[in-house]
C-alpha cells in the first residue's frame, strides 16, 4: 500500500495560473506513482478576494483527490491594500502582523481543522508558500510531519517576527533555487531544518495540434504571466515607451497573461491576452528576449521556459532567484535601472554572435538543471531521507 502525502495549498482547479499552483501540479506529476496524493485546498479561485467559487467537498481524479474547504471570510481587496501601504509607514507590532495573515487568508477553518484531524492518515504533509493564512497555522498544527515549500523572495512580509515559528518548526523544507535558501537562512537562521535545493520541471513542450495562433512575423520582446503592477509591469512599459522613442525602432512588446492593470494599447505594444500553453509556448519560442522585469520572484516559470527554447533573458537584478539563473547560465542580462535596461537590450538585439552563444547556454542550463529525471530524483531523495 502507498503512502499518503497531502498537498496543502491555497487555491487549486483548473485554468488557475500561478507559479506555486504550477509547482504544486508538478510535484503532484512526479510522486504520484510512488505516493497517493490528496489535495487539501479552498473553495477560491480568485487571489484578490479569496470568494467561494467551487462547492466544498471531494473531487476525484485519476492520480489524486482535490478536498476543497469553503473560505470563511472572502477579502476586501480594497481594504487589505489600504491596510499594507498604513502597516508598511508605521512601526508594525506581532499583532498587527498576525493581522496582516488573517487578511492575507484565504481563511478557511474547515482546511485546518481536517489537517489537525486526519493528521495520522498522512505520511507528510506539503505546504506551497509561506504567506499564506491556512500555511501558517496548518504547517505548525502538523510541525512533526510538514514540509514547507515557501516559494519565498525578498519582501517586507518576509521580515514579519512572527513568521520565524513557521520557518523553524517544519520537518523539512524545499526550496527552488540556491538563493531562495540562502535568503531564509540568513532571515531565519533556521539552516538546521533539514532541506534541499529541488527546483522544477521546465519541459514546455508545443502540442501542433492544439495550436490555434498563427506566428507573429514582426520582431518582438515579450513577458508572460499576470500583468500587474506588483510584477513590475507598469515599469516595463514605461522603459519601453522611453526606449522606443530615443531608439526609433519598430521592436513590439507582447503582453500574455491575466491582466489585472491597464496596459495602453498601441502598434508596439500589444496585448494577446491569455492563450493556450501550446500558443503560448509557441510566442515564447519565436521571441527575441523575455523580459522579466518582477523583483519578487522566488523561480520564475517563464523566465526558464523562454531559456529552454534557447531565448535569452533580460530580468529585475533585485530579484535574487532570477539573477542566480542569468549569472549561473550566462544566458542573459540583469538590469537595475533604464540606462542598463537599453544597453542590454541593444546587445542582445544587435550583438548576433553573443546572441546565439547565449542561446546555447540558455538551452543548456534548463535541460541539465531542470529535467523531468534531475527534479524527480531531488524531490523523491528527500522525501526518503526524512526520518
Amino acid at each position: 500500500m502507498k503512502e499518503k502525502l497531502a498537498f496543502v495549498i491555497h487555491r487549486f482547479g483548473e485554468g488557475i495560473i500561478g507559479g506555486s499552483e504550477n509547482l504544486c501540479k508538478n510535484y503532484i506529476s512526479l510522486l504520484k506513482d510512488k505516493y497517493d496524493i490528496d489535495i487539501l485546498t479552498t473553495t477560491a479561485i480568485n487571489h484578490l478576494t479569496w470568494e467561494n467559487y467551487y462547492k466544498p467537498g471531494i473531487e476525484k481524479k485519476s492520480d489524486f483527490n482535490i478536498f476543497r474547504f469553503k473560505i470563511d471570510k472572502s477579502r476586501n481587496s480594497k481594504f487589505f491594500k489600504l491596510f499594507n501601504f498604513l502597516l508598511f509607514k508605521t512601526d508594525y507590532t506581532i499583532l498587527d502582523e498576525l493581522e496582516f495573515i488573517k487578511l492575507q487568508g484565504p481563511y478557511s477553518k474547515d482546511l485546518l481543522y481536517y489537517i489537525k484531524s486526519k493528521a495520522n492518515e498522512y505520511k507528510y504533509f506539503l505546504f506551497f508558500t509561506y504567506l499564506y493564512f491556512n500555511t501558517f497555522f496548518g504547517a505548525q498544527i502538523v510541525s512533526d510531519k510538514a514540509i514547507l515549500v515557501p516559494t519565498a523572495h525578498e519582501e517586507p512580509m518576509i521580515h514579519f517576527s512572527i513568521y520565524k515559528s513557521l520557518f523553524r518548526s517544519p520537518k523539512g523544507m524545499i526550496f527552488l533555487t540556491e538563493s531562495e535558501k540562502q535568503l531564509i537562512h540568513k532571515i531565519m537562521k533556521n539552516s538546521y531544518i533539514k532541506n534541499k535545493v529541488v527546483g522544477m520541471e521546465i519541459n514546455p513542450l508545443i502540442n501542433k495540434k492544439e495550436i490555434k495562433i498563427k506566428p507573429l512575423k514582426y520582431k518582438y520582446i515579450l513577458y508572460t504571466g499576470r500583468i500587474e503592477e506588483a510584477k513590475g509591469c507598469d515599469k516595463l512599459i514605461y522603459y519601453f515607451t522611453r526606449y522606443l522613442k530615443e531608439t526609433k525602432t519598430n521592436l513590439k512588446l507582447i503582453f500574455i497573461g491575466k491582466k489585472e492593470m491597464y496596459v495602453p494599447g498601441s502598434k508596439n505594444i500589444i496585448y494577446l491576452g491569455r492563450l493556450s500553453d501550446a500558443d503560448k509556448n509557441l510566442i515564447t519560442k519565436n521571441a527575441e528576449v523575455l523580459i522579466q522585469p518582477s523583483q519578487f520572484e522566488s523561480f520564475s516559470i517563464s523566465t526558464l521556459e523562454a531559456m529552454y527554447y534557447g531565448v535569452p533573458v533580460l530580468v529585475n537584478r533585485l530579484a535574487g532567484p532570477l539573477y542566480e539563473h542569468v549569472k549561473s547560465s550566462k544566458a542573459g542580462f540583469a538590469y537595475s535601472n533604464y540606462d542598463e535596461f537599453k544597453v542590454y537590450l541593444n546587445i542582445l538585439l544587435k550583438n548576433k554572435t553573443l546572441y546565439k552563444t547565449m542561446s546555447v547556454r540558455a538551452k543548456k542550463y534548463v535541460r541539465q538543471k531542470y529535467s523531468r529525471k534531475k527534479v524527480y530524483t531531488n524531490l523523491h531523495s528527500f522525501l526518503t531521507s526524512l526520518k
